[in-house]
């Protein structure tokens, strides 16, 4: 026996709802995710990167401390005459 209209419309209903259900939750993360401009992102990115070289003792090297900038030329200084008494 095929079901009555009154069936087939329960079916279409319930089967309509259920699929709007299964949409619901699949989208719904994504629409609830936050979506950052460009220039937002790229501010955020660096902040985290520079954040990261900065708490890296191994990356704590810094060329342009006035100690290292001693140091570096001092050492141009002493190739330089190097150089020259090599030439000479």
């Amino acid at each position: 026996m095929s079901p009555s209209p009154t069936e087939r419309l329960e079916f279409a209903a319930v089967a309509a709802l259920a699929v709007l259900l299964l949409l619901l939750a699949l989208l719904a993360p994504v629409a609830l995710a936050e979506e950052l401009a460009p220039d937002a992102l790229i501010k955020s990115i660096t902040a985290e990167v520079t954040a990261a070289i900065r708490q890296d003792p191994a990356t704590s090297w810094r060329p342009f401390t006035s100690g290292y900038t001693a140091t570096l030329g001092a050492s141009l200084a002493e190739a330089a005459a190097k150089a020259t008494a090599a030439a000479t």
